[in-house]
């Protein structure tokens, strides 16, 4: 799983300046976190300067608030999901009881210069201070009894199934802390709370949004009475930008694939394919049959949430050459009933079986006709190694892939669908649905 764990950061030359000046300025050593912020002093390190071979900015302007973002601070923010986790900043850097504070939308994060380990940056403890000693009275916050569903014993709690690959994506234990509660449903939302984040999910969101955080940090800096007030830019400083990082979607030059999976969806499959696209931030295309999307009408509405295509694949996958223009209808028309407003103008001929007419009535109905480049076989199940191992022996940038998510038993092609993303991820490409 591409899961980013790595903690944070020792920082660079331009460090040794800024424990100087920390030094100066803080009040009286540190005491780890403080359970309460207390006014602080506006601190300017614009001046702190880095190593001049750095390529990319170490210092950004956002007009969305008029905040500066710089240095350890910016790097976390970076590597851990930036305004999707955290949101813009919305202060000054400021220091409270030997740390540097800096407020954002959804979050406070607190950088120790004077820290030993590897961990600098960190969130402050919001989630447990929006619990509160009330909200420990409910029933969400009772320990759980053993650790045997996944219940941490520092905390008797697990995380929850809704917000685990979230969780776990933007860095687990050391970003959010130890779950401190249970789910709890109310208002169409699941909220959980962790010791230093809530998390909450809303199914009805696009999929980028669905897990968020509450607005916390807005929240705490008004009833601190924080100065938010915008900062004039400097001319010489960048203004941050989705793409300025290369973390805002990919550059034309990036390599693309195309995923595809036929004879779904399936109650067992499909769902750890999907799984596994959403890990990876990859989109697919999936030619489904009729009679499998009605029966599972809650896969296909997933795959619309989390932005795949959804195409046709027949109802009851027969071989297309030979048939005649209303069987050909029938079998188009009726999966795209099952499936309704969800599907695409494409469609995959079962087999790739086809005869002269079959691409043009297809076409006539409405519908593209869309093969593949890359076929490693999977139906034959001859491993997960060799199945991937044809893909990445055969990928080259903008190729169709050929995988099947239902229809027979598909482990190895789950597994092999792993490895494939895994080892394309590493080599730049990114992976895009069809039919758009």
């Amino acid at each position: 799983m591409p899961a980013r764990h790595r903690l944070h950061t020792k920082g660079s030359a331009g460090m040794i300046l800024r424990l100087l000046i920390a030094a100066i300025i803080t009040l009286a050593g540190t005491s780890g976190l403080p359970s309460e912020y207390i006014d602080s002093e506006s601190v300017d390190l614009s001046h702190l300067q880095r190593d001049q071979d750095d390529e990319l900015p170490t210092r950004v302007y956002f007009e969305e608030t008029g905040q500066y973002l710089e240095d350890e601070m910016l790097e976390f923010w970076l590597e851990y999901g930036g305004v999707n986790v955290f949101g813009y900043p919305i202060s000054a850097p400021s220091t409270s009881d030997g740390m540097i504070l800096q407020y954002f939308e959804r979050t406070v994060l607190e950088y120790d210069p004077d820290n030993s380990s590897e961990v600098q940056v960190q969130l402050r403890h919001l989630g447990a201070q929006a619990a509160g000693p009330s909200m420990f009275r409910s029933s969400a916050f009772e320990p759980g009894e053993t650790t045997s569903d996944g219940a941490f014993e520092e905390t008797g709690h697990a995380v929850g199934e809704h917000f685990q690959r979230y969780w776990e994506r933007h860095g687990g234990i050391p970003i959010f802390g130890f779950p401190i509660s249970a789910e709890i449903t109310a208002n169409g939302k699941t909220i959980q709370y962790f010791e230093r984040a809530v998390l909450q999910y809303n199914p009805d969101k696009p999929r980028d949004w669905r897990i968020s955080q509450p607005l916390l940090g807005l929240e705490t800096a008004q009833a601190k009475n924080v100065d938010t007030s915008r900062q004039q830019r400097d001319n010489d400083v960048a203004v941050y930008s989705d793409g300025l990082f290369g973390q805002g979607g990919a550059s034309s030059d990036e390599p693309v694939v195309y995923l595809t999976f036929d004879d779904g969806p399936s109650g067992t499959y499909t769902p750890e394919v999907l799984d596994l696209l959403y890990d990876y931030d990859a989109y697919g295309t999936f030619f489904v049959l009729g009679q499998a999307a009605e029966y599972y009408p809650d896969l296909i509405q997933r795959m619309v949430d989390d932005g795949h295509t959804v195409a046709n694949h027949t109802w009851d996958h027969p071989q297309l050459a030979g048939k005649s223009f209303a069987e050909v209808e029938w079998q188009l028309k009726e999966t795209t009933r099952a499936v309704g407003s969800a599907m695409a103008p494409c469609m995959r001929p079962p087999y790739g079986s086809m005869d002269s007419n079959t691409r043009t009535w297809s076409e006539s109905l409405g519908y593209e006709v869309i093969l593949w480049d890359v076929d490693p076989r999977d139906w034959e199940r001859p491993g997960a190694g060799v199945i991937a191992d044809r893909i990445l022996g055969s990928v080259f940038p903008g190729a169709v892939v050929l995988l099947h998510d239902g229809g027979s038993e598909r482990s190895q092609s789950v597994e092999a669908l792993e490895i494939v993303l895994e080892e394309l991820s590493g080599q730049g490409y990114r992976f895009e649905p069809m039919c758009r």
